[in-house]
């Protein structure tokens, strides 16, 4: 018995490599999806929408910062300085967003809390707002940290180390 020819692939990349990029794309295209279907139809002003959309959002976050950051990996690993820079940009304007949009949840934030105290939807609203504050001050910060990462090591030499 023989064993089957190796295949050689077209790209210069390993194959778990191409996986990260391509797991990159897919989180980040699923992440944004469940993001933008939860934003649109926006309907600002409204402060169930604001509450319940930020709440929302930011459950879905992980995914798409997940996705990020597959993404980031194979910009800076592979050498590919505008992906990187364009990333960077991105991960930086979706922190500055977060932390926007996190100010016009916390004006939501008491009218939520002012509902009959006795109601039984009062404690989703207090786990909704404590998990929301968590994640409030976890995710831009971790969105900044990795867009500094990313940008930094976008400018060093020599990342297309292909052996």
């Amino acid at each position: 018995m023989t064993a089957a020819p190796a295949v050689e692939s077209a790209s210069p990349y390993p194959q778990p490599f191409q996986m990260i990029g391509l797991m990159g794309v897919l989180f980040t295209v699923i992440g944004g999806l469940e993001i933008i279907t939860q934003v649109f139809p926006m309907s600002l002003g409204n402060p169930e929408w604001e509450f319940g959309t930020y709440s929302s959002v930011m459950d879905s976050m992980p995914l798409f910062m997940m996705g990020l950051g597959f993404l980031g990996v194979f910009a800076v690993v592979g050498g590919h300085k505008v992906l990187a820079r364009v990333l960077a940009t991105v991960l930086f304007v979706l922190a500055l967003a977060l932390i926007a949009f996190a100010f016009l949840y916390i004006t939501n934030v008491p009218q939520a809390l002012r509902i009959n105290p006795r109601s039984p939807i009062q404690t989703g609203i207090k786990k909704a707002v404590s998990k929301a504050s968590i994640q409030t001050a976890v995710f831009p910060v971790a969105l900044i940290w990795l867009g500094a990462v990313v940008l930094r090591n976008s400018k060093r030499e020599g990342h297309r180390d292909h052996r």
